[in-house]
């Protein structure tokens, strides 16, 4: 299967890229002459995944890769930076991308090894979507898909050195809401916290159902402070917006958020244990339910 694999290629030159088909001579290498033509193969053209050359960053042309993030946050990004690469710029690239690779370590056999784990890691993927990466309700990634997720991010934040927050968010009173209006306003409730959420994230962040009431944001590349004026963002959105369940009655839904921050080397079930404790102290504030783990 890994043979019949393909990688789109944007900003290396023929010879650069000839070194690929001798490392890996099963793969189809399919060069895009121009950003238009990248975005299009990018959408439509059926590659598993794409390489990115440091062309492209010499040319400063970061708007062809937040469009291809914009299209799809999942397909992986393999970025080839140069050796007088701005910090500045390899930070963006990282949070945008799969995988970033220095010119002075991408020697062909190497870059075999990364592609043949990406095809390996986009079966798998193939495989959790096809068994439900949504959730039915609210439209929003699944448990399933959210655990994966973390596996592979974390991992990729351990390689090189960004942040990630993960928050654990609920809305506070669910049962007394369905015992009052019914499990049908419950449900409207998950749907329109849910609706207001995904309004407020990046195309690069996932928010997942975690179980019942409970919601988990995977927010990367983002320091404690854009995380706290994104959640408290979607706080006052929540707040001015109540939930309409009829033309004479509207329904205050509230919600209460716990974060806690990616440590080197810990596990996705340690990382989401801390955030469902942050959430716990979390529901205990009268003002501003909002709290980073301690």
């Amino acid at each position: 299967m890994l043979g019949l694999s393909s990688v789109l290629v944007y900003g290396l030159d023929e010879a650069w890229v000839s070194g690929l088909r001798t490392a890996m001579p099963h793969t189809r290498w399919v060069r895009a002459q121009t950003g238009s033509e990248a975005i299009e193969q990018f959408v439509q053209g059926g590659h598993p995944v794409c390489l990115l050359g440091y062309g492209v960053a010499a040319e400063n042309d970061f708007a062809l890769l937040t469009e291809f993030r914009r299209r799809d946050r999942f397909k992986p990004i393999v970025f080839i930076t140069s050796a007088d690469q701005d910090l500045q710029d390899l930070q963006f690239l990282v949070s945008a991308s799969s995988d970033v690779v220095p010119i002075s370590e991408a020697k062909p056999f190497l870059m075999a090894r990364v592609f043949r784990n990406l095809f390996e890691k986009q079966d798998l993927l193939a495989k959790i979507r096809s068994s439900g990466i949504k959730d039915d309700l609210t439209g929003v990634d699944s448990r399933l898909f959210l655990l994966e997720f973390l596996r592979y991010t974390l991992a990729a934040a351990d390689r090189h050195d960004f942040p990630i927050h993960l928050c654990m968010c609920g809305i506070n009173g669910l049962n007394q809401l369905n015992s009052q209006h019914g499990y049908w306003v419950g449900n409207e409730a998950l749907k329109h916290f849910s609706g207001i959420l995904r309004h407020h994230l990046r195309s690069n962040d996932v928010l997942a159902r975690y179980e019942g009431d409970l919601f988990v944001i995977v927010l990367p590349y983002l320091d404690k402070g854009p995380v706290m004026t994104c959640l408290q963002r979607v706080a006052k959105t929540l707040e001015i917006n109540p939930l309409v369940v009829s033309r004479l009655e509207s329904v205050k839904v509230e919600a209460s958020y716990g974060i806690a921050t990616h440590r080197t080397k810990s596990s996705v079930d340690d990382l989401i244990a801390r955030a469902s404790q942050a959430l716990k102290q979390a529901k205990k504030m009268e003002r501003t339910p909002i709290t980073f783990e301690s």
